[in-house]
Order: C-alpha cells, then structure tokens, then sequence
C-alpha cells in the first residue's frame, strides 16, 4: 500500500513524514491507523488532498511538566472566584427575600448553603462540558490535555469569576464525524445540566407580588432581565402568575449564564464548539466566510430590537455579542480551521447538525 516514505521537515525536533499510498484510505480504515500511531508511536497521520494520495505524519508535542501545575492553580483561584460570586448572589438573595420582603433576620447558614450549592453546581455544569469533550476525544483516539479552568474577577467586581474552562487538542479528530461529535458533545451535556440545575432554580426562586417591587426601599435593589434563554423563558411561562415576579434564585442564576455561554459557545466562528460542528458539514472557505458574516447578523438584530424596543438591554446585549465576536474573529477566525485529519472524510449523519441547530435554538436570547 506504501510506495514511498520521503521526510519533509522537522517538528518539535521531530521528523515529519509523507506516505505516498495507492489509494486514499477511508474513514473506518483512517481511524484504525489513526489510533495505533497516536497511541504505540507518538505521531498523528493527516490525510491532505492533493494530486496524489499521501498519509503526512505529524510528531504529537509533548505536554510541559508544568502542566498540571498551573492547571492546579488555576483550578484552586477559579474556585476561590466563583465561590466569592455565589456568595455575593447568595447574600443578595437572602437579604432582599428575607429583611427587605418578609421582615425577618437573615440566617447566615442558609447564605452558606446557597453559596456552597451555587458554586458547586456551577462548576459542575462548567467541568460537564469540558468532560464531554474529554469523553469524544478519548473515543476518536485523539490527545488532549486539560480541562483549564479560567478564573475572573468575581460578581463583586463585575464579573462572574470566571470565563469558562478549555481543553487543549494536540491532535486533530480523525474524521468529520468525530469532529462534529466533538463540538457537539461539551454544549449538548452542559445545556442538559445547566437545564436540571435551571428547574431546581425555578423551585426555590420564590414568587413576589409585584407591589413589593415598587416600594422605594426594594425598587432600587432590584431589576429585571431584559434577555433570556429560550429554555428558561418557556419554564417560566409554565409557572407565571399575573401580578406576580420571581425573584431569581443563585442556582436559577447559574442555569440563565451557562445557557447564554453555551449559545456564545454554539456560534459558528472559528474552533468555538459551534465553529467545529459546522466545519464537518462545510468547506474551510464556507465555513471562514460565514464566521464572518456572524458580526454583522448579530449587530443587525440589536439594531432592529433598538428600533422596535428603544435602547434596552436586549439591543445591547445583541450589539455588544457582535463587537465580541468581530474581535474574536479578527484574532482567531481569520485562520481557517483545519477540519478533521482525513481531508477524504466522508460525508457526516445530519443528526448532528439537527441536534446543533435545536441547542442554538433552546439557547437563543429571547428579548423579554
């Protein structure tokens, strides 16, 4: 099946190597080689398309031995961050519900338990994500180190106390399929979490009447949420009582920001999950083009809520997201992503695609 070997270049201070083949190797048979040069030798084959057919191996860089050090680190400050964020949230709740509503002391044990769940919880629905692509890169036989969770600055300072956590690929999926699998896998877990942990919040996000709201000493304290999730918006309706406002529990909290990073997360530029999903069922051309595209629609659609709505959070969240992923696009989009190893791959099962195009949908921003 070989016909030649010729050395091509150095990686890493390893040699990369071109296989000239008779024929190009199909998906099932890509993976199955695929798998035994990463595990046995280190090296990871990329099938590339060209005149003739060719197998390039790729040395696997190795991982720093400081590593885990920083991913401990990173690790230990994230949940200093975001246990400082639920605890802010937690003493919000406990104060406005109890003293400011209800006229009672505030039990200092159930701000404890707020926090400790939120944060948990929290960092659960964070870690599930990262876990479901650990879980799919295992599977395709790929090399990943992580997850690295990021820390923030927490609520008190603005924030939330963290941007999320990442995995880092040393090799690329072996086929299209895995690649879709790949970015579908993190948002599909983390949105099913984040949903039970949104319907537990429901359950202890107390119903108020809304003349409490109005009173001076209240009003000033809270607010209401210009946008939400199409999930959450839904549960909501099943439970609304006219004249009556819920006020949003820490762990409701939690489901409303995973839910608004997952559909960030789910947006086709780049290596965002959205970004590797769409790229197994398009061209790298297709898909840089369409990343670029993404800005403006975002930025059309909080122009449009401005013009029906006025300035309002939902236009600017909308405005805000499109300057975001200009940037974003502007340092990462502008390189086209690679795809999967074996350019041949053939073609993927919709059912990822469908599966993405309802998560984008459950998770879309709905003006309120």
């Amino acid at each position: 099946m070989v016909r030649s070997v010729g050395l091509i270049g150095w990686v890493n201070n390893k040699p990369v190597y071109d296989l000239f083949i008779d024929r190009v190797i199909g998906d099932d048979e890509f993976r199955k080689i695929y798998v035994e040069l990463v595990e046995k030798h280190k090296y990871f084959p990329l099938q590339p398309m060209g005149s003739e057919p060719i197998v390039r191996l790729i040395p696997i860089k190795d991982s720093p031995r400081r590593t885990k050090f920083v991913a401990l680190i990173l690790a230990i400050t994230t949940v200093l961050t975001v246990s400082l964020t639920g605890y802010g949230l937690a003493l919000g709740f406990h104060e406005l519900l109890y003293r400011d509503i209800m006229g009672l002391e505030v039990d200092n044990y159930e701000i404890m338990v707020s926090m400790i769940s939120f944060t948990s919880l929290f960092l659960l629905t964070l870690m599930s994500h990262e876990l479901g692509h650990l879980y799919v890169s295992k599977k395709s036989g790929m090399i990943v180190s992580g997850p690295f969770l990021i820390p923030a600055p927490p609520i008190q300072l603005g924030f939330i106390g963290t941007l999320g956590a990442v995995i880092n690929m040393k090799t690329l999926p072996p086929t299209k399929r895995d690649l879709a699998r790949l970015g579908l896998s993190g948002p599909l877990i983390g949105f099913l979490i984040s949903l039970i942990v949104g319907l537990i919040g429901f359950y202890l996000s107390p119903l108020i009447p809304l003349s409490y709201f109005e009173k001076p000493e209240i009003a000033g304290k809270t607010g209401s949420v210009g946008i939400v999730p199409l999930t959450l918006l839904l549960i909501y309706f099943m439970r609304s009582t006219p004249g009556y406002a819920s006020l949003m529990h820490p762990l409701l909290f939690c489901s409303y920001i995973i839910m608004l990073v997952t559909f960030l997360n789910l947006i086709p530029i780049g290596q965002l999950d959205g970004g590797h999903v769409v790229r197994a069922y398009v061209s790298a051309d297709k898909h840089s083009k369409l990343g670029l595209v993404i800005p403006y629609i975002m930025f059309s659609t909080g122009l449009i809520l401005m013009y029906i709505k006025g300035f309002s959070q939902a236009s600017a969240y909308y405005i805000s997201l499109s300057l975001i992923l200009a940037i974003f696009y502007a340092i990462f989009g502008r390189r086209k992503h690679p795809g999967a190893a074996n350019h041949y791959s053939s073609r993927v099962n919709p059912i990822y695609l469908v599966l993405y195009l309802i998560l984008i949908v459950l998770t879309l921003p709905i003006p309120t």
